[in-house]
């Protein structure tokens, strides 16, 4: 049987570290992927896109 596979964008991966209106589903994914129990794809910009997210936030210092 195939895993279940998941798209995740930036909003997902910044609520693991931001404490957000569903910042508990994200974890229970980012959860899932640890244990094998789905897979996750991720489109090529998630990176700079997540550290975008979380300097805006607040939670990374922006150098300038």
């Amino acid at each position: 049987m195939e895993k279940e596979k998941i798209v995740i964008d930036a909003s997902v991966i910044a609520k693991w570290y931001l404490e957000e209106e569903f910042s508990g589903q994200a974890t229970e994914l980012r959860d899932a992927f640890g244990t094998g129990r789905v897979s996750m794809l991720a489109p090529s910009l998630l990176y700079y896109e997540t550290l975008n997210a979380l300097s805006t936030a607040g939670f990374i210092a922006r150098r300038s």
